[in-house]
């Protein structure tokens, strides 16, 4: 743990100073900022070297809303722009690359008097289009501090979901590459010292042990061409999916897999829910959001479609947009044409808020009951692969000894017959 020294203004406005312990500035920063309601104008890590070495990558969506919630507790509390870009420009020395972008900002607007929606606009690669439009919408409606409040505590929900996700999926991919890698390094290794005991002592070989033996040769002569054919396919794929026919195919194609029948049966039914879910929960967020933060449903739909990375999910989205500027029937109604993509549950509970008027509450509503499924199905996904795997990992390699070691079962037999 390490021990931090921090100033900053508390609920009352009042300036406070103190220390804590924290496994790294981003957690010390949460604990200020989300348990303690404090406004933080610096943080500095007691008895830190001079060495530091820094990669330059892309800041992670959990320290985009430490940065956004910073700046939305500053400016609710009445300090101005500057002193508050100022102040978190100063906390973002967890990350190079928002913390550049955080002194350029600053810059842009004390040295070169730039709006704050251009300044950001600068950063779109490290900010995203999504938090950028939002400034604007904050700065055109007066309302930076809540709706920097607003994108803190989504881009925090937003995280949480990326890792609910990850860990459901990540790590069982992990362990079925390592069970193929270590039954590739069997068959390349193992397999050909044996082969050479079965022809040494001319046993005739049976159609599973030829079948191995053909893999193996395979793998030993042809598996560079192998890798490379993989390495082009995947290369070719990367690039036909740059494009936007190709985003659209491809994620088609994907959803169709995930949702293949056997017999009635959806053997990826868990997989499709964590999938389709997760892209509707972040939709839903956004949706919140920028209904609260604006009266234009127009500028809503836009802003939230750029959150939404699927791309049959987005050409969904834009045909309801549409169907809005007609002005074809109900928010809900025109949810409802894609009963394939979103969910009976999602629509009535959007049938309610059009009911009552409470857009922004239905939207925040569906992306926590999604959010919490997500996590649940991906929590079920990591429990139920694990020993699926072992089970597939064990059966193969079981197969490979087998067939390995029917012909000398098969000699010894013919020996004993004999004797």
């Amino acid at each position: 743990m390490n021990e931090y020294s921090y100033k900053g203004f508390n609920s009352s406005g009042e300036q406070v100073n103190g220390r804590l312990y924290a496994k790294d500035r981003g957690e010390a920063l949460s604990t200020l900022i989300n348990k303690e309601s404090l406004a933080i104008t610096r943080l500095h890590k007691q008895g830190a070297g001079n060495l530091v070495i820094e990669l330059k990558r892309k800041p992670s969506d959990y320290q985009l809303s430490i940065f956004a919630s910073q700046l939305g507790i500053l400016l609710d509390k009445g300090i101005n722009v500057v002193k508050a870009l100022d102040a978190v420009r100063q906390q973002s020395a967890e990350n190079r690359m928002l913390r550049e972008s955080a002194e350029d900002i600053y810059a842009s607007v004390v040295q070169r008097s730039e709006g704050v929606t251009k300044a950001f606009g600068k950063h779109l690669s490290v900010f995203g289009e999504r938090f950028v439009a939002m400034v604007k919408v904050g700065e055109e409606s007066g309302k930076m501090g809540e709706v920097f409040k607003l994108l803190g505590k989504q881009l925090k929900e937003r995280s949480e979901l990326k890792a609910a996700v990850q860990g459901g999926l990540v790590y069982p991919t992990i362990q079925l590459v390592v069970a193929l890698a270590v039954t590739i390094l069997m068959m390349v290794t193992v397999v050909p010292m044996m082969e050479g005991l079965l022809r040494g002592l001319g046993a005739d070989l049976p159609p599973l042990t030829k079948l191995v033996l053909g893999i193996t040769h395979f793998l030993r002569e042809d598996g560079l061409w192998l890798v490379i054919g993989l390495g082009l396919l995947g290369y070719a794929v990367s690039r036909y999916g740059k494009t936007r026919e190709g985003a659209l195919n491809l994620d088609r194609l994907k959803l169709q897999v995930l949702g293949f029948k056997v017999f009635d049966i959806k053997p990826f039914k868990v997989f499709e829910d964590v999938v389709r879910k997760a892209i509707i929960a972040d939709y839903a967020q956004s949706m919140a959001l920028t209904t609260a933060s604006t009266s234009n449903i127009y500028e809503s739909f836009a802003l939230s479609r750029a959150s939404v990375t699927s791309p049959v999910y987005r050409e969904a989205l834009v045909q309801i947009e549409k169907m809005a500027t007609d002005g074809e029937k109900t928010l809900d109604q025109r949810f409802a044409h894609y009963r394939n993509l979103f969910k009976p549950d999602f629509i009535a509970i959007l049938e309610s808020g059009v009911e009552t008027g409470s857009l922004p509450e239905s939207f925040q509503n569906i992306a926590e009951i999604y959010m919490q499924q997500v996590k649940q199905s991906a929590e079920s996904i990591s429990k139920a692969i694990e020993p699926l795997l072992i089970v597939f990992m064990g059966l193969f390699i079981g197969t490979i000894i087998y067939s390995l070691f029917e012909p000398f079962v098969k000699i010894t037999q013919t020996v004993l017959n004999k004797g």
